[in-house]
């Protein structure tokens, strides 16, 4: 006998199925759309929460440890973070356990400081040794991130930015397979100012571990106030190609007007290392194959481009820890603070020469304290330069006092202000803090 309804009955089902399934799928795509809503509804984290979330708790004392309740709180801060905590009394205690953080949240929550990725164990770790606020803040700056990075390398080179790759040529034979890490117990950083012409520092500079130059500036009839030894001379991306660029005229080269390259490089000492700076790779490789031919007893590295950014860094931050109003932003670090900076990453102490620290921009000031902006006369536009426009030599110049102040560098023989440095001794550097 056959059964009445099945067939129906099954077709039924599975549309009632069907139905469902496309019924669950609709109310998932509502929800989904609910949940993208809300997220976008949700606010960025506060200051507050950034900086919890950021040490979430840790390195806090626990009630007590730090006798909190002699801590005095900030209300306002209290009141900011009992949003985030949840009360006040949270807010409060996480205030009182977290000292040494106080100051930074508050540069957090006010937006006073614009730099973002500032070194927040090294900033704890100055706050707590006894800095001030500021000092902190810029000298955070000061410690290259990647130590053994300072130099590009066949291991390293893919840091650099698209369009920068080395040939298989420089791979082969210019760059290091690694960043070399050099070390010395003191360095001299001889700057090109007119004013070393008061001194006589020749034998002081010549007493240190490693010596750097400057772009062309002369050793040769001027030993006595600059020294003759030289470990490295940086070079920016002009003189990186005056260097190896034949037929490039000068009034002051034996023989005539268009062996400069040539000149250059035949007066260097023996086993002097160039450190190409602001420069593409090509303009790299050219000095560094000029080199080879010319002089093979001598090298070229090419300094990691992330030295100037973070040498750029530390004179931002040490601008507006001034808080004397906006530092520009095109401002770029003078190729004497990128050496004085890459110096701090490989010496204990670092002794500074022949710094004008003034406005170089300014003949006026330069002819005020009875200066020039070179020692030297050779090379035809060397009395007639002007600091590049985006330089900022006054800024730098308080800089490197505070650099001094924190034991990090010595001033030797600069003009600062109206205040002409003396100094008694050979003006080495002596000691200095651990860092």
């Amino acid at each position: 006998m056959r059964r009445v309804g099945g067939p129906r009955k099954g077709k039924r089902l599975v549309r009632q199925l069907v139905q469902i399934v496309s019924l669950l799928g609709f109310c998932s795509w509502i929800l989904s759309i609910s949940l993208t809503k809300t997220r976008d509804l949700v606010p960025e984290k506060t200051a507050a929460q950034q900086v919890l979330g950021h040490y979430g708790g840790e390195g806090a004392a626990r009630p007590g440890e730090r006798g909190e309740e002699d801590v005095p709180v900030d209300p306002k801060l209290v009141d900011l973070l009992s949003e985030t905590l949840g009360s006040r009394e949270d807010g409060e205690l996480w205030l009182r356990t977290h000292p040494h953080l106080v100051d930074y949240y508050k540069n957090r929550a006010s937006n006073k400081f614009s730099i973002r990725n500032i070194n927040h164990e090294r900033y704890n770790a100055l706050r707590e040794g006894g800095l001030s606020e500021g000092d902190a803040y810029f000298l955070s700056f000061a410690e290259y991130p990647e130590p053994t990075d300072l130099f590009v390398s066949a291991e390293n080179v893919k840091t650099l930015k698209s369009g920068q790759s080395p040939s298989k040529k420089a791979l082969e034979h210019f760059l290091p397979k690694q960043s070399p890490e050099p070390k010395f117990s003191s360095c001299a950083v001889v700057g090109n100012g007119g004013v070393l012409k008061r001194y006589s520092f020749g034998r002081a500079i010549d007493g240190h571990d490693a010596v750097l130059r400057l772009n062309q500036a002369p050793v040769k009839s001027y030993e006595k106030i600059v020294g003759s030894k030289t470990t490295f001379r940086v070079l920016n991306n002009k003189w990186t190609t005056v260097y190896f660029e034949d037929n490039v005229p000068s009034t002051n080269v034996p023989g005539g007007t268009k062996q400069l390259a040539r000149y250059l490089i035949q007066q260097e000492k023996p086993n002097t290392t160039f450190i190409v700076t602001r420069s593409e790779m090509r303009i790299f490789e050219s000095l560094a194959n000029t080199q080879r031919r010319r002089r093979p007893d001598m090298g070229t590295l090419y300094m990691s481009p992330h030295i100037i950014r973070e040498s750029r860094k530390m004179l931002l931050a040490f601008g507006e820890s001034l808080g004397e109003g906006e530092v520009a932003a095109e401002i770029t670090p003078s190729t004497g603070l990128v050496a004085v900076y890459l110096a701090m990453q490989m010496c204990s102490g670092v002794s500074v020469y022949g710094f004008n620290l003034l406005d170089g921009k300014r003949k006026t000031e330069m002819k005020d304290h009875n200066t020039t902006y070179h020692y030297f006369k050779h090379y035809a536009d060397s009395e007639k330069l002007i600091a590049h426009p985006h330089h900022e030599f006054k800024l730098e110049g308080r800089l490197y006092q505070a650099l001094q102040d924190n034991n990090l560098v010595r001033l030797c023989g600069g003009i600062q202000s109206s205040a002409l440095l003396r100094e008694e001794t050979d003006c080495r550097f002596q000691a200095r803090i651990s860092r």
